[in-house]
């Protein structure tokens, strides 16, 4: 082996190490400062997945809980299960209620599919029935709800 080729293997054995120790040390630690930045490890800076669109079609109060308001959603309504307690729904289209809350209970129909889920306003929006009517439809029409849950909080078991 000439002394040339025998300089040339030292420089990329050199260069591989460097490249290796970069990976190795430098980027795990600035992962690590991310996530410190961040200030914790759980689901609220996770990435999000959006799990259904929907239009909503009315409000109804909830009796234990004045804050809240059932929101009626139309199709597609997805099966019992796939919308629950804890993930987040996103409601636009409204002006007035616009915006991300929890989901604080779910309603499933006779079929076993999604009728409502009970969200809590927090004093932005008084449900109010017509006279005579059963619900308020001030959103119908135009407001819509997109529910988004943490995608590490998905099973991958069908449910």
């Amino acid at each position: 082996m000439t002394k040339g080729a025998k300089i040339g293997i030292g420089i990329g054995v050199v260069v591989a190490l460097a490249v290796g120790s970069y990976f190795l040390f430098f980027r795990k630690g600035k992962k690590d400062d991310n996530k410190n930045k961040k200030g914790s490890d759980d689901n609220s800076d996770a990435p999000m997945e959006t799990v259904y669109k929907m239009p909503v079609t009315s409000l109804e109060k909830v009796k234990d809980k004045p804050d809240n308001a059932f929101f009626t959603v139309g199709s597609p309504r997805p099966k019992k299960g796939r919308i629950v307690k804890g993930d987040t729904a996103i409601i636009s289209g409204t002006d007035k209620v616009d915006g991300e809350y929890p989901v604080d209970g779910v309603w499933i129909d006779k079929n076993g599919k999604l009728g409502a889920v009970s969200i809590n306003l927090k004093g932005k929006y008084k449900v109010v029935y017509p006279k005579g009517e059963s619900y308020d439809r001030t959103f119908e029409g135009f407001g819509q709800m997109e529910f988004k849950r943490p995608i590490s909080s998905f099973c991958g078991c069908g449910a």
